[in-house]
């Protein structure tokens, strides 16, 4: 699987589970968990979900607390990816409840919060995270992009500032929209422009992109980016963001038919 081999490593683990003992429950959990995997990096998330349900089953039945735990997150990642957000706050929050301490499920937590639009609620879960582990890059992108969204422009740039050498398009493209939102127009087409180079199918950059457009003047290219954002795939935007970007759009192309 790591050299790329998917069909391979997908017949070796089939392979593990026939031939392995009905009693040897771990060995089948591992298997297990790495045919969802499988089944994940091939885009088949429903799959996955079942694949990583069954091995979570497993690892219950060996008292294996921490492994239990991954199975539910994994599981919880699906749902996201599937766009079952409630069921993934839920699938996540099942996982803390084995591994309450664990930093990392509390950041995934986090970001299907902001999905699933409690922002609020998302940005307490990362502070809580970042006052245990202040250099975390992982939750302070997530706080600063969130924050960003939220049009905490300030409080934004205190976390994405920390985190330039780690940025992804969409830590840029928030970027952008905090600077837009501090008047700093030039720094934030720069940022956008890059973001849009680096993912130009990606909802939330096209999202983003929108927002500054607009904060910019540029109401004709605002309307066009918001509409794409709809339509895009690459990731598409959670249900809140669509609502909004869809909101976006119809009321501008009103107001350019009033014009």
């Amino acid at each position: 699987m790591v050299l790329g081999e998917l069909d391979l490593a997908e017949r070796y683990a089939n392979e593990t589970v026939r031939t392995s003992h009905d009693t040897d429950l771990r060995l089948r959990a591992e298997a297990g968990s790495l045919l969802g995997n499988l089944a994940y990096e091939r885009e088949k998330p429903k799959e996955a979900e079942e694949r990583y349900r069954k091995a979570a089953n497993l690892y219950e039945a060996v008292r294996d607390t921490d492994a239990v735990a991954r199975q539910l997150a994994a599981v919880g990642q699906t749902l996201v990816a599937q766009g079952e957000l409630m069921s993934a706050v839920t699938q996540l929050r099942s996982a803390l409840d084995h591994v309450p301490n664990d930093l990392v499920l509390q950041t995934e937590l986090a970001l299907a919060l902001w999905l699933l639009g409690e922002g609020r609620g998302a940005v307490a879960v990362l502070t809580a995270v970042l006052e245990k582990a202040a250099g975390n890059i992982t939750a302070l992108r997530a706080r600063g992009e969130i924050l960003a969204d939220l049009g905490e422009a300030r409080a934004a740039m205190l976390d994405l500032d920390r985190v330039t050498t780690h940025a992804r398009p969409s830590t840029l493209a928030a970027r952008g929209l905090a600077l837009a939102e501090l008047d700093d127009l030039v720094g934030a087409c720069r940022d956008i422009e890059d973001a849009l180079a680096a993912a130009p199918r990606s909802g939330l950059v096209l999202w983003y992109a929108a927002r500054v457009f607009m904060l910019d003047g540029d109401k004709a290219e605002a309307r066009e980016r918001a509409s794409q954002a709809i339509d895009a795939t690459d990731p598409a935007l959670s249900p809140q963001h669509r609502e909004a970007a869809g909101k976006f759009a119809s009321r501008r192309q009103a107001e350019a038919q009033l014009t």
